[in-house]
């Protein structure tokens, strides 16, 4: 049975391989300015319904050419998929046929890659033409007697997915599963059951590639783990899986017992290290044996990492913790070179655009800007409706296009495409 919390704390702390987080000096002064020009430069808006005095929200902001993709989440019987021209704002279609998503509103995940849109609602895995908004395929996993994970992940042409067994959350067994991205040609992978887990129940979460020095194709993942009855557990294993030669490099078990939590977010990947977010503890792994060259703990409770944001930009990793302090660390090894004032916390996502990271903090409904080099704050911004909308706020995701130098964001009743400063 897990530890209460504070004497959780007080075990950590003793533990010689646990860095302790050091004093830090004052974090860099609020700069509103810093020579930009105080509001966000819009260039256009676009209601994400015709009546605007009702709430709304886009999601999965993705840049797809010059184009801007997202999901509408509340603007009518379920997520619309909608693509919009990203230079003028106009709409070119809109996904939304009943038919294909049989089993709920909700979009939890979606890719785009090499051309197309890979949409994840759970059970239903569907493949959509960028070009017409029509749907090339889909799968039911239902149908195989069973239900899917809420994410998946797409690369090399092909998809992968967990698969799970038909009594959720109480599963059986699961799969990690893949398919090409032309046809539906499903093939498992992975697949562990309840017996040889401890009678853990789990999910596989952040699949991503690994470099390899002889061309196999290696899979990252980690294993989300549940004990259902008394004590109530839960633990967190971390697997590399060699798909070409069929075996595991390596396995990582429980490496933070004392939380057994994560964040499901990808993994930085970068010179032969993987940075990895767990409960409240950035691991950094050495990709080709699985070991554990050093952790970053924090302690404070409310800076956990289950909800954070982690980019590698100007040679530091830039990590946001659940709070909503940024964090500069070295990547070689995971000290602070500097730490951010509070940026408002539940953030899930960061973008890095030249000498700044920017994000929408869902803690206090802001775009954010913060400069790389030193940590100073660029500017917090609200939605430019917010005079006219006062409890509107930008608390989703954003997406950047490099080329146009557009950020493209959503508060509760808008797309919004704004100019970034040069």
């Amino acid at each position: 049975m897990r530890m209460n919390i504070f004497f959780l704390l007080i075990a950590c702390s003793l533990l010689s391989d646990c860095q302790k987080e050091p004093m830090f000096p004052d974090p860099p002064q609020p700069c509103d300015t810093c020579g930009i020009a105080k509001g966000l430069e819009v260039v256009w808006q676009q209601p994400l319904k015709r009546d605007t005095s009702d709430g709304c929200y886009g999601e999965h902001h993705t840049v797809v050419g010059n184009d801007i993709l997202i999901t509408t989440m509340f603007g009518g019987s379920k997520d619309i998929l909608r693509l919009f021209d990203g230079q003028t704002g106009t709409e070119k279609w809109s996904w939304d046929d009943p038919a294909e998503i049989s089993g709920g509103e909700l979009i939890p995940d979606l890719e785009y890659h090499n051309g197309k849109i890979v949409i994840c609602s759970y059970h239903d895995i569907l493949v959509v033409n960028t070009e017409t908004g029509a749907t090339i395929w889909k799968t039911d996993t239902k149908t195989k007697g069973g239900s899917g994970g809420p994410r998946i992940s797409v690369f090399d042409n092909q998809i992968f997915h967990s698969h799970y067994g038909n009594n959720a959350p109480f599963n059986e067994m699961w799969t990690l599963v893949r398919s090409g991205l032309a046809s539906p040609n499903w093939d498992t992978l992975v697949l562990f059951n309840l017996s040889q887990n401890g009678n853990y129940t789990g999910s596989f979460e952040s699949i991503s590639r690994l470099p390899s020095p002889n061309g196999d194709t290696i899979l990252f993942f980690q294993n989300r783990q549940f004990y259902f009855d008394y004590p109530f557990d839960n633990r967190l294993d971390l697997y590399a899986w060699n798909i070409t030669q069929k075996r595991y490099e390596w396995v990582i078990n429980d490496p933070e017992p004392s939380d057994g939590n994560s964040s499901v977010g990808d993994p930085v990947i970068h010179e032969g290290k993987l940075y990895f977010r767990g409960g409240y503890t950035l691991f950094c792994i050495d990709i080709a044996t699985g070991a554990i060259l050093w952790q970053r703990k924090f302690e404070n409770h409310l800076e956990h990492l289950v909800i954070s944001a982690l980019v590698l930009a100007e040679g530091k990793l830039i990590l946001q913790t659940a709070y909503g302090f940024l964090y500069a660390l070295e990547p070689q090894t995971g000290s602070i070179i500097w730490k951010s004032e509070w940026h408002g916390g539940n953030c899930k996502q960061m973008l890095y655009y030249k000498g700044n990271v920017y994000f929408a903090s869902g803690g206090d409904g802001k775009l954010h800007a913060v400069r790389v080099s030193d940590g100073r704050t660029i500017w917090k911004e609200k939605t430019p409706n917010a005079g006219k909308y006062g409890t509107s706020s930008i608390t989703t995701g954003i997406a950047i296009n490099e080329q146009l130098g557009y950020l493209y964001t959503t508060d509760d009743r808008y797309l919004i495409c704004i100019k970034l400063p040069d």
